[in-house]
């Protein structure tokens, strides 16, 4: 008998230590499953399952030039999708250069104007508004921001504007669509599970 307790209190015992061990919080091993909350009165961040990654693509910028879409591997990335016309998209504009100011390289912002205007036009649109300091891609066609894009995973059909969440590792996390407030505690909180 003793020999049998023996045996179970070992298996016990190493069963204990395997659910330990995989349990264990690792950065090799961490799921961005449980994100902490980051709402707006209509709106949530809402991840995207199964995840993507996000391919780089070239489009023109506001200045002309053409640049890649793509996420750093040493940052966040969020990518805002809007439009001139879009009376929400000014205020999350807004929000996101004042976060673009205040965060340095821990976290990149990209937008991407699904306007049909002439590039100068948006141009001005951005300068007005006082954020022309933000990257600005142009996407006329739709064909990475779109309700069905061509390429990319990106999509305007939920909403303008709509914010996407992009993990160092080019893997979409998520999204929320309309203005929110990229500089309160609960969005720096989110920003920070990712990064």
């Amino acid at each position: 008998m003793p020999d049998t307790v023996t045996r179970r209190s070992m298996l016990r015992l190493g069963m204990g230590l395997l659910t330990a061990i995989g349990h264990a919080p690792s950065a090799l091993s961490r799921t961005f499953d449980a994100p902490p909350v980051f709402e707006t009165a209509r709106s949530q961040f809402t991840m995207i399952e199964p995840a993507r990654k996000l391919s780089p693509v070239r489009l023109r910028k506001a200045d002309g030039a053409v640049g890649v879409l793509e996420p750093r591997s040493d940052a966040v990335t969020l990518i805002s999708i809007w439009a001139t016309w879009c009376a929400n998209c000014r205020e999350d504009l807004r929000s996101l250069a004042a976060l673009h100011r205040r965060s340095g390289k821990t976290v990149r912002i990209l937008t991407i104007s699904t306007d049909k205007l002439d590039r100068e036009i948006v141009a001005q649109f951005m300068r007005e508004l006082g954020v022309d300091d933000l990257p600005t891609f142009l996407d006329p066609l739709g064909e990475v921001a779109g309700p069905a894009p061509i390429h990319g995973n990106l999509s305007s059909a939920l909403g303008m504007p709509t914010t996407y969440l992009v993990r160092p590792d080019a893997t979409i996390a998520g999204y929320i669509t309309g203005s929110a407030d990229w500089t309160s505690e609960a969005a720096i909180r989110l920003l920070r599970y990712y990064q």
